[in-house]
C-alpha cells in the first residue's frame, strides 16, 4: 500500500506524525504553566489587597482610639457626659402614655425591623429591640417617631 504514494507524500505525513504529538504536548505543558501563573499572579494580587485593607482597617482603628483618648482627655466632653447620663436617668421616672408605646412598636414592626431584615436577612421581632425603660421609649417617641424631619 506504501509503495504507491509518492516520496513527497510519505515525508510530509511522516513529518506530521512526529510534529503533531509533539505540538499538542507543548499546547497541553504551555497551557498548563500559563494557568498555573495566572492562578499564582491572581493569589498574590489578592494577597497584596487583603494586606492594603488590612492596613486601611488598622488606620482606621488607631485614629478611632486616638480620637477617643483625645476626648477622654479634653474636660468639655467629660462633663457632657456626665451631663447627659444624668439628664437620661432623670427620663427613667417619665410616664409614657399608651399612644406614645404603640407608637413606637408600630415604628419597630412597621419601618425598623423590615428594613433590618432586608439587609442582614435576619427574622427580627420587635421584642429584641425595644428598649425596656419607659424614659428610653419616650425619647424614641419623641425624637425618632414623631420627628418631622426623619431624614
Amino acid at each position: 500500500m506504501l509503495k504507491n504514494i509518492p516520496i513527497r507524500w510519505k515525508l510530509f505525513l511522516t513529518v506530521l506524525a512526529l510534529a503533531v504529538p509533539v505540538l499538542v504536548l507543548v499546547g497541553i505543558v504551555s497551557y498548563i504553566g500559563g494557568k498555573a501563573a495566572v492562578e499564582r499572579t491572581t493569589l498574590e494580587h489578592l494577597t497584596s489587597v487583603r494586606a492594603g485593607k488590612a492596613n486601611q482597617i488598622e488606620e482606621y482603628f488607631d485614629q478611632i482610639r486616638s480620637l477617643a483618648r483625645s476626648f477622654a482627655k479634653n474636660r468639655m466632653i467629660v462633663d457632657a457626659m456626665v451631663d447627659f447620663d444624668d439628664a437620661h436617668q432623670s427620663m427613667l421616672d417619665v410616664d409614657l402614655r399608651g399612644d406614645q408605646r404603640e407608637a413606637v412598636l408600630a415604628y419597630y414592626s412597621d419601618e425598623f425591623l423590615p428594613l433590618l431584615e432586608a439587609t442582614t436577612g435576619v427574622q427580627a421581632e420587635p421584642a429584641d429591640y425595644l428598649p425596656a425603660d419607659d424614659g428610653d421609649l419616650y425619647l424614641q417617641f419623641h425624637y425618632i417617631v414623631s420627628n418631622p424631619n426623619p431624614e
